[in-house]
């Protein structure tokens, strides 16, 4: 008999338990960072678009403005960055970096509203990628404070879910809702109503644990090392990639070719369908 066939099978589930397992507070706390990570998604990508096209900002403009979504694209630098500089505050490595990101979202989002597009372009495209920074890189910690906080695979997949589904409402109500909300009240004052929205994430920070600190899993140079120094940048941002090339060897060029091609006419496609 195989260890595949011999190994216990893990009982499933009821609709009962799961539903109990969704009243721990630590689901909660997932479900607010959740939805604080997918807030300002489309307000500095497709909904901003539609926004300057709604003000007839010239179309060369959009697409300049779409380059905003490129931070990202960066997330493995935002990483590196948070896992290796710490921020003065004593709520924990973690925890200290969500809270800045999200002041930086809300304060970001907060300071398009108070911007007519058409007359002051140029300092709407600041706020906004002040925004898409500050949430790139909040997505970085929280993924990182998901998954150091998960005690076992199974709690694991269930933050993640509830990631996944906040994530997906806060998605739905900036792609689709704001767009009522805009007819109604004006562009302004429904991304002044987001960014108060980033209310309830800020609050979940407070009530979350810091997880336990793990290990550095690609360190290459002694700690010792300056955070800023030319050794520990490469160390922190190509260190990975080493890893990643020597695990996989050549397969890791067909994985990343079809990582970066997957969604290619998404991406493509994305900023100008709005404005068309």
């Amino acid at each position: 008999m195989t260890a595949a066939t011999s190994a216990p099978k893990k009982p499933r589930r009821s609709a009962m338990e799961v539903l109990r397992a969704l009243r721990q507070p630590k689901v909660a706390v997932m479900a607010a960072l959740g939805f604080g990570s997918g807030l300002p998604f489309m307000l500095v990508g497709n909904t901003l678009n539609y926004w300057l096209a709604d003000a007839r900002v010239d179309l060369a403009a959009i697409g300049f403005a779409s380059w905003i979504g490129l931070s990202y694209g960066f997330k493995f630098v935002w990483g590196a960055v948070v896992d290796n500089v710490p921020l003065p505050m004593k709520l924990g490595r973690r925890r200290n970096w969500i809270l800045v990101c999200q002041v930086a979202v809300a304060a970001g989002l907060g300071g398009m509203a108070l911007i007519e597009p058409k007359a002051h372009l140029g300092a709407l495209i600041v706020f906004a990628v002040g925004a898409a920074l500050a949430a790139a890189t909040q997505d970085t910690v929280v993924d990182a404070w998901r998954i150091e906080s998960a005690e076992s695979g199974e709690e694991l997949d269930l933050l993640t879910s509830a990631y996944s589904l906040a994530y997906r409402v806060a998605l739905i109500l900036t792609g689709s809702v704001i767009l009522f909300m805009a007819q109604r009240i004006g562009w302004q004052s429904a991304y002044a109503l987001f960014a108060l929205l980033m209310i309830p994430p800020i609050i979940g920070i407070f009530f979350a644990r810091e997880p336990a600190r793990r290990g550095d899993a690609y360190a290459i140079t002694s700690p010792d090392v300056p955070v800023l120094s030319l050794m520990k940048v490469v160390d922190v941002v190509l260190g990975p990639f080493v890893a990643f090339f020597r695990t996989l060897g050549p397969a890791s060029i067909v994985i990343l070719l079809m990582v970066t091609t997957y969604h290619l006419c998404d991406y493509l496609r994305g900023p100008v369908i709005n404005p068309f």
